[in-house]
């Protein structure tokens, strides 16, 4: 597997005063902006996983879960489908409330380290900072 450290900022989602969800925005990835499936995939290892990119008989969650069930030999739990938009050299990725919401609409953006891993043809965005503590509600993220 290969991977690169990636600038990674976690920007809450908030819509008429509600927190919503969370946009992770990756920068640097490429240096132009190659053509994308819009649907990406979210999944869960020790830390949140989301694919950038991925082969396009992978249409659905159980595909990928049948494709790919480890990601750096570690099991991977899909989670669910994530839309996924062009940003300059990166994306965003959104989350849904249902994966992860900001616990108040004052919330800031926060600014992390990711890598950009490779492996079966996927390649996926790692983000350390969600974890299953966060993921699963027992701390805040900060």
């Amino acid at each position: 597997m290969k991977s690169i450290s990636v600038p990674i900022s976690l920007s809450p989602h908030v819509v008429d005063g509600k927190p919503r969800g969370y946009y992770i925005i990756a920068q640097r990835l490429w240096q132009q902006q190659p053509i994308l499936f819009r649907h990406q995939f979210v999944g869960f290892t020790k830390n949140l996983v989301s694919t950038i990119a991925h082969p396009g008989h992978l249409d659905s969650v159980l595909k990928m879960a049948v494709y790919n069930p480890h990601l750096n030999d570690a099991p991977v739990s899909w989670i669910s489908k994530a839309k996924m938009y062009p940003a300059g050299t990166g994306v965003r990725i959104y989350l849904p409330g249902s994966i992860l919401k900001p616990t108040s609409a004052g919330m800031k953006k926060i600014e992390t380290m990711g890598s950009l891993c490779i492996e079966q043809e996927i390649y996926y965005l790692n983000v350390p900072k969600l974890n299953a503590d966060i993921l699963f509600g027992r701390k805040e993220l900060e």
